[in-house]
């Protein structure tokens, strides 16, 4: 029974952290390089303050982390991550600001080819493909995202269904058809 409670507690706040990954503007910092060839005690140690990320604040979790650093001779390592993962972080910032600035002009294009009924499906087809190609990956997946979300059928049409020039029906002959027929009107029988 206590396996089972340490394994919940240990599991709950990699669940946490994977349900929030989606919408967390901040990249994680990677330690584990900083974290080679030091001692184990100072591993151990680090890794305590990083247990409690989920239930301090953060900015006394980074309080601890500079406390521990100056007690391992590590500060200018974690400066220098910690300096790395906000130059990260404004990237980010700046990668979202130009994808919420290009998305309505790529929007706008998408509808406007989707709704010209004057172009053939194929032609349709190749001119998102060829929209696509011309905006960046970020704005492609994010424009997409909000299309597809808005409505589910926009990529999967099922009148667009593949239809095979072999007919699985036309190698069955009558006789073939009439067994399974009564193969299966007998099973019918049997069941009731």
């Amino acid at each position: 029974m206590m396996y089972l409670y340490v394994t919940i507690l240990t599991v709950l706040p990699i669940i946490h952290q994977a349900e929030a990954q989606c919408c967390d503007p901040n990249p994680t910092p990677n330690y584990s390089r900083m974290l080679r060839g030091i001692p184990r005690d100072a591993r151990k140690a680090f890794r305590a303050i990083q247990r409690q990320d989920y239930l301090l604040p953060r900015s006394e979790v980074t309080a601890k982390m500079m406390e521990w650093a100056k007690q391992y001779n590590m500060t200018s390592e974690l400066d220098a991550l910690l300096k790395q993962n906000a130059e990260a972080g404004q990237q980010v910032q700046t990668t979202i600001h130009t994808v919420i600035q290009q998305l309505p002009d790529f929007i706008a294009k998408l509808n406007t080819i989707a709704t010209n009924m004057s172009l053939s499906t194929d032609q349709v087809n190749k001119q998102i493909e060829q929209l696509r190609n011309s905006v960046s990956a970020s704005v492609r997946d994010a424009g997409c995202f909000i299309v597809s979300n808005a409505n589910p059928r926009s990529y999967w049409d099922y009148s667009s269904y593949y239809y095979s020039s072999d007919d699985i029906y036309e190698r069955i002959n009558d006789s073939d058809m009439n067994y399974r027929r009564k193969r299966s009107a007998g099973r019918a029988r049997k069941s009731h």
